[in-house]
C-alpha cells in the first residue's frame, strides 16, 4: 500500500473516531436533559389533555433520543457490512429530515399563535414550510446515491483492532446546501416574531408570557442557527470524515431547544395563573364579605376560572344563622391548558391548535 494511502486510511479512521466519541457526547447530552426535566414533562405534558403541540413535543423529544440510540449502535458496531452502511445513510438522512420538520411545525405554531390565528400568516408559513422541505428534498434525493460509505477495512489492522461503524469517503460537493433552506425558514420565522413582539410592546404594557415567549425564540434561534452554520461550514470546508461531527449535536440541539420552548412556556403560563389567582381571592374575598355576612346559608363563588387554563379554584364561604362567616373553603383542580387572565389571548391560541 502507498504511503498516500496509508496517510489516507489514517485520516479517515481519526476523523470517523471524533465523529463517533461526538455522536456519544451528544446523546449523553439529550439523555441528560430529558432527566433534568422529566418532573415539568410529567406535570405539564403527559398531564395534559392530547394536542397537536403535545404530540410534536414528544416526537420532537423522543424520537429524537430513539435516532441518537440507534447511531450510537451503528458507530460501535463491529459487523456492519457495505450494504447496512449504504442503507445507514439513506436513514440518517430521512429520521433527520422527519425530526427537523416535526420541530420547525412546532415553531410555525408558536409564530401563528403570536399572530393570533391569523389565516394569511398561516399561508404564508405553510407555502414556506412545503418550499423548505421541497428544497431539503430533491438535495437530499440528489446526494444520497452519490454518498459513497464503506464498512471497517479489518483486513488492513491488526486483529482486534477498535474500528467499528461506517465510514463515509465520498460526499457530493454541494451536499452543503441540504442546510442553507432550513437555515432561511428559521430566519424568516424569527424576523416575524420579532417584527411582532415589537408591535406588541408598543401597544401594551409589559407582559411576562410574551417576553418569556420572545426570550425562549431567540435562545432557539441563536442556538440552532449556530449549529446548522457549523454543519455548513464543515461540509464545505472538510473533506474527511470529520465533517459529521456536528451532525450529532445538531439533532440534539433541534430536540432540546424545541422541547424547551413547549415546557417553558405552560410552566411560566401556570405560575402566572396562579399568582393571579392569589390576588383575585384577595380582592374578591375583601368585597364580598360584607354582602355574604347577612346571608345564612353558605354561598358559592367561583373567584377564578382559567377558561382553558390549568387551574381552577373554587371558594366557599360558610356562613351561620346569626349572618357572620364562619370558614372558607377552597378547591383546586387541573383542567386544560389556557390562557392566565389579564394576558394577552395569544398563549390560548397555541393551546387551542
Amino acid at each position: 500500500m502507498a504511503a498516500a494511502q496509508i496517510e489516507a486510511l489514517i485520516s479517515l479512521v481519526r476523523g470517523a473516531n471524533i465523529a463517533d466519541r461526538s455522536e456519544v457526547a451528544a446523546c449523553s447530552c439529550l439523555v441528560f436533559d430529558i432527566i433534568l426535566t422529566i418532573d415539568q414533562e410529567v406535570e405539564y405534558i403527559w398531564r395534559s389533555k392530547w394536542t397537536l403541540p403535545k404530540c410534536l413535543y414528544l416526537w420532537a423529544r423522543y424520537f429524537a433520543l430513539f435516532m441518537q440510540v440507534i447511531a450510537i449502535a451503528e458507530t460501535t458496531s463491529l459487523k456492519v457490512t457495505p450494504t447496512i452502511c449504504a442503507g445507514w445513510a439513506y436513514f440518517e438522512g430521512i429520521t433527520g429530515q422527519l425530526l427537523i420538520m416535526g420541530v420547525e411545525l412546532l415553531l410555525m405554531l408558536r409564530v401563528w399563535a403570536l399572530y393570533k390565528r391569523d389565516k394569511r400568516i398561516l399561508y404564508f408559513l405553510i407555502a414556506l414550510y412545503v418550499a423548505e422541505i421541497t428544497a431539503n428534498t430533491v438535495i437530499l434525493g440528489m446526494s444520497l446515491p452519490s454518498l459513497t460509505t464503506v464498512a471497517p477495512l479489518h483486513g488492513l489492522f491488526p486483529p482486534g483492532f477498535p474500528l467499528s461503524g461506517c465510514f463515509p469517503t465520498k460526499v457530493p460537493g454541494f451536499f452543503f446546501s441540504y442546510w442553507i433552506p432550513t437555515l432561511v425558514f428559521e430566519s424568516i420565522l424569527f424576523i416575524l416574531m420579532l417584527f411582532n413582539f415589537v408591535r406588541l410592546a408598543r401597544e401594551n404594557t409589559p407582559m411576562p408570557l410574551l417576553t418569556l415567549f420572545f426570550r425562549d425564540g431567540t435562545v432557539y434561534y441563536a442556538v440552532i442557527f449556530a449549529a446548522l452554520l457549523i454543519q455548513v461550514l464543515l461540509y464545505e470546508l472538510d473533506n474527511t470524515a470529520i465533517k459529521q461531527v456536528a451532525i450529532g449535536w445538531l439533532l440534539t440541539m433541534f430536540s432540546i431547544m424545541g422541547t424547551r420552548l413547549v415546557l417553558n412556556l405552560r410552566a411560566a403560563s401556570v405560575g402566572a395563573a396562579e399568582l393571579e389567582t392569589v390576588e383575585m381571592m384577595k380582592f374578591k374575598t375583601r368585597s364580598n364579605l360584607k354582602s355574604i355576612g347577612h346571608s345564612s346559608q353558605g354561598t358559592d363563588s367561583n373567584l377564578y376560572n382559567t377558561n382553558g387554563g390549568r387551574r381552577q379554584l373554587n371558594v366557599r364561604f360558610n356562613g351561620d344563622k346569626n349572618g357572620g362567616v364562619t370558614s372558607m373553603e377552597s378547591e383546586s383542580q387541573d383542567i386544560e391548558y389556557g390562557t392566565p387572565p389579564g394576558d394577552s389571548g395569544w398563549i390560548s391560541e397555541w393551546e387551542r391548535v
